[in-house]
């Protein structure tokens, strides 16, 4: 905490032009309503779920939505993180279509990919074809929509992003309120495909993107295209892939072991925690872009001070939330979890799962300007010593039947995560 308060310390705050600080103040606003809405949604459809589903159909969505997860390092890492990076620098129209029309090639084949991923993972663990497929779709159809909206904040077109996320969630919703009606909220298929829908639905009327037809020729131009951000990408990727495997160790721990009721023990906190990625995720994607705009610009104390700002929100969030956790938790755990669970096992997951969230939300700021400040050796290093520690901790707990002590691994590697990090942060910014 020391190193963290020298740090904001050097922040000194900066004078900022109106001309400049009202845009950005827009599209922070803009970009916060967006993700407040998006991820307000799912923190009401995972309520329902963790409270209609049991135990082991529980499993199945957390199986699905670690998939996703997966896939989201591949998207995040080969496409967010680089069209951040370049398209802000692309003034002229033409080039900024090109570009974007080229890493739009990449989402989808990182969408494409991921569908027999999602199938054989599904198929493995037993669950019904329809979920196979339908949990298989689901997955694709996410996939490309995180895209349109990382493509828009990698414009900064925020307005565009909350309307997108707007037409989604009112899909969705209804949707969803459709099959409670139909008698079929048990129904884990309909579910999927109702949020396929609505995915794809909000891409095509409401995303600047359009995708492009795989012909062998587009595909060979835009790979050779992609071929100077490679260098790049592949330490983003790295540093990305091996931060979310810190953050999945539980899940695919458990997931190793074939039981899908144990997986529900460690995902069901998540969707009362879902708050607390809200914090992050507030923020995130429009912060990626705010960073690489004031380091290009060489406003370094700037990009500083939104920093500081950031993390100090987000450690106070925390706090807060962990709070109401602490003292409401026997009423909240009455009426949030379907029957099935055992309540004492699933108090230590919830707390230690709040514990991991946390130091991931505070580190996250730092993390987010790291990658703006193009620091991606020390960051895969740091994660490359981190991380297998923390999975191989994970699965040993877990076969040997210690279902929640298996975060005990991710929150020991998340600490020495945000340390590592703070210091290079320090260090970069001198």
């Amino acid at each position: 905490m020391a190193a963290l308060a020298r740090v904001i310390a050097a922040a000194a705050p900066v004078r900022l032009h109106p001309t400049a600080a009202l845009p950005l103040a827009r599209r922070l606003a803009e970009a916060a309503v967006a993700t407040l809405l998006l991820n307000g949604f799912n923190f009401v459809l995972g309520l329902w779920l963790v409270r209609t589903l049991a135990p082991r159909a529980f499993g199945v969505w957390a199986m699905l939505t670690t998939v996703q997860a997966i896939a989201g390092v591949f998207l995040t890492a080969l496409v967010a993180q680089q069209m951040a990076h370049v398209l802000p620098r692309l003034h002229h129209e033409a080039r900024q279509r090109a570009g974007a029309k080229m890493f739009t090639s990449v989402a989808t084949w990182c969408a494409g990919a991921f569908v027999p991923v999602s199938a054989i993972s599904l198929s493995a663990l037993g669950v019904l074809v329809a979920v196979v497929a339908a949990g298989s779709a689901f997955v694709a159809a996410t996939t490309l929509r995180n895209h349109a909206r990382f493509h828009l904040y990698a414009l900064r077109r925020t307005r565009a992003v909350l309307a997108q996320d707007a037409l989604f969630v009112a899909l969705a919703a209804a949707g969803v309120v459709a099959i409670v009606v139909a008698g079929r909220g048990d129904d884990l298929a309909a579910l999927l495909i109702a949020l396929t829908i609505a995915s794809v639905a909000a891409v095509w009327w409401r995303s600047a993107l359009a995708l492009p037809v795989p012909t062998r020729a587009r595909m060979r131009r835009h790979a050779a295209a992609y071929q100077r951000h490679a260098a790049r990408a592949g330490w983003s990727l790295a540093t990305v892939a091996l931060s979310t495997l810190s953050a999945l160790a539980p899940n695919l721990a458990l997931a190793s072991t074939g039981s899908l009721a144990a997986l529900a023990v460690v995902a069901a906190p998540a969707a009362v925690l879902a708050p607390v990625r809200l914090v992050a995720l507030t923020f995130q994607s429009a912060l990626r872009a705010e960073f690489a705009a004031l380091i290009h610009a060489e406003r370094r104390r700037a990009a500083l001070w939104l920093y500081a700002t950031a993390t100090l929100l987000a450690l106070l969030a925390c706090l807060s939330l962990g709070g109401a956790l602490w003292a409401g938790w026997d009423w909240l755990s009455a009426r949030v979890f379907a029957r099935g669970y055992d309540r004492a096992l699933l108090r230590e997951a919830t707390l230690l799962a709040f514990g991991v969230a946390a130091v991931n939300v505070v580190r996250l700021p730092g993390a987010v300007l790291l990658n703006a400040l193009g620091v991606f050796r020390f960051s895969a290093a740091t994660l490359g010593l981190v991380v297998p520690v923390v999975l191989a901790s994970a699965c040993w707990l877990a076969h040997r039947g210690a279902v929640a002590a298996v975060l005990y691994p991710a929150l020991f590697g998340e600490i020495a995560l945000f340390v590592a990090e703070l210091a290079a942060l320090r260090a970069r910014m001198r």
